[in-house]
């Protein structure tokens, strides 16, 4: 967008706008209303003594009903409160929508209610996309992700809340198959992540040399997969489950004289995920300490060089797979959402996408060593990449149509 449009100027609205600041150099403002409620965890609640309670307290409960009716009249209370704060957020909306030329609604799996429900994901792009329209600019659903969409209230916010846009499109096959699913008449329009627009140049030399000449160097990434910390779906087991596999797979990496990295694509909650992977597998083998086996990433750069210098990579996050295809690196997806098996499938490596319900040690070795016989795939995936960055460069060009005096105001 500033290649197409230089004296355009760029706003976000995101759940943390300090960092967002910070790490890209553009004006943010919180995307909804207090602290960011579909990912925060509540505060552990110290235990304490019961109040004593009063006589009067006490009388009133033994009127029959009447501690029901209390209960009822305060929840009313709280949610008359809460509208009133949300009533409040949305004249912030529209203040923030005034002089903006388009509004774009961008990223991963946007169109979902699988972290906070219907109110969650759908009521917020709902909300700012009617602001926008009410402030008279253009609303663009741009290459974003679709999916679960798992409650009926949740469809029915989502296809209000795309009807107001004028323009929309889906990264992948699964995706315009949920917006089908909801009953959004179309047209489904599918174009390639944004992130495939990204001019990623590969790092100069390894990224580390601890432990080079040994055996072929496997960068792995991993997620919180129900993990009770982050995930949506919270169950300790599953979680200790995927983190004994992705141990055991190191293991047998190093036992057999390869070399592991393990790579978070997320800061904030897959390093908590690589210090449980590497307390699982005990003390590890010889020359492989903490330090070679997790090193720093702090940025998109440090990412960059710890994945070119891989020879194989196995990522569990979307963008973990795309950015190591563009990198030129031989992958190997773990897939715990659709997304991740359709981007593989569509570059030709469908082979290559492991279900993480089913993934073993054994069998990630397996699929490894036929992934290193595969000569032909990194020119087949280049070509693809090719055709993606063509398909960006006209979806640019549509998104400019619809809004053609923004240079003049904000993006």
């Amino acid at each position: 967008m500033r290649e197409a449009v230089p004296d355009a100027e760029f706003t976000a609205f995101t759940v943390r706008p300090a960092d967002t600041e910070a790490r890209h150099g553009i004006r943010a403002f919180p995307l909804r209303r207090g602290a960011d409620a579909v990912r925060t965890a509540p505060p552990a609640v110290a235990a304490v003594e019961p109040r004593p309670t009063s006589s009067a307290r006490s009388t009133l409960r033994r009127i029959p009903g009447l501690g029901f009716l209390l209960s009822r009249a305060a929840a009313a209370s709280r949610r008359l409160v809460d509208w009133s704060r949300e009533a409040s957020f949305w004249v912030v909306r529209w203040r923030r929508m005034r002089g903006v030329d388009l509004l774009i609604v961008a990223g991963s799996n946007q169109l979902s209610d699988y972290y906070g429900g219907a109110w969650g994901f759908p009521y917020t792009l709902w909300a700012w996309s009617l602001a926008a329209r009410l402030a008279g600019a253009r609303v663009a659903y741009l290459s974003v992700g679709a999916g679960p969409i798992r409650e009926r209230r949740s469809g029915a916010i989502l296809r209000a809340a795309l009807s107001l846009a004028d323009y929309r499109s889906y990264r992948d096959v699964g995706s315009c198959e949920a917006i089908a699913a909801i009953g959004f008449p179309g047209p489904l329009v599918r174009a390639p992540d944004l992130a495939h627009g990204l001019r990623i140049a590969p790092a100069s030399g390894p990224a580390s040399d601890a432990g080079v000449g040994a055996g072929m160097l496997v960068a792995i990434n991993p997620l919180p997969y129900f993990d009770p910390r982050s995930w949506a779906e919270r169950d300790a087991a599953v979680y200790s489950a995927f983190v004994e596999t992705m141990a055991g797979f190191a293991k047998a990496l190093l036992a057999r004289g390869d070399r592991v990295r393990f790579v978070p694509t997320q800061l904030r909650a897959d390093p908590q995920v690589i210090a449980d992977i590497l307390r699982a597998m005990g003390p590890a083998a010889d020359g492989a300490t903490a330090e070679s086996l997790a090193p720093a990433v702090t940025d998109f750069d440090d990412l960059v060089a710890q994945l070119t210098a891989a020879d194989f990579i196995v990522a569990t996050r979307f963008h973990g797979v795309l950015i190591s295809q563009m990198l030129g690196k031989p992958t190997i997806g773990i897939v715990y959402r659709r997304s991740t098996r359709d981007l593989l499938v569509d570059v030709g490596q469908g082979d290559y996408a492991v279900d993480i319900r089913e993934i073993t040690p054994a069998l990630l070795l397996e699929r490894l060593a036929a992934l290193s016989r595969d000569g032909g795939a990194k020119d087949r995936i280049q070509r693809r990449l090719e055709e993606y960055r063509k398909d960006l460069r006209a979806q640019y060009a549509t998104l400019l149509g619809i809004a053609p005096h923004a240079s003049s105001r904000e993006t």
